[in-house]
């Protein structure tokens, strides 16, 4: 999945608050300074800790 962020967003804002989940319903909520960077880190299983450990691995919003 391709996450576009426009340029506008980068201007404003310093970081990201993110919401994932996963396929039974738990929630983790992160902040990023690097949205796409990050998603595609939980997506890949390559973030250690909670989100690895539940399968929070669809983002839901940021």
């Amino acid at each position: 999945m391709e996450l576009l962020i426009s340029s506008k967003m980068k201007k404003e804002y310093d970081f990201y608050v993110y919401i994932m989940a996963s396929n039974t319903g738990t929630l983790y909520i992160g902040v990023t300074n690097d949205l796409a960077r990050r998603i595609e880190a939980h997506k890949n299983g390559q973030v250690e800790g909670f989100t690895k450990k539940y399968s929070c691995n669809r983002l839901l919003s940021f």
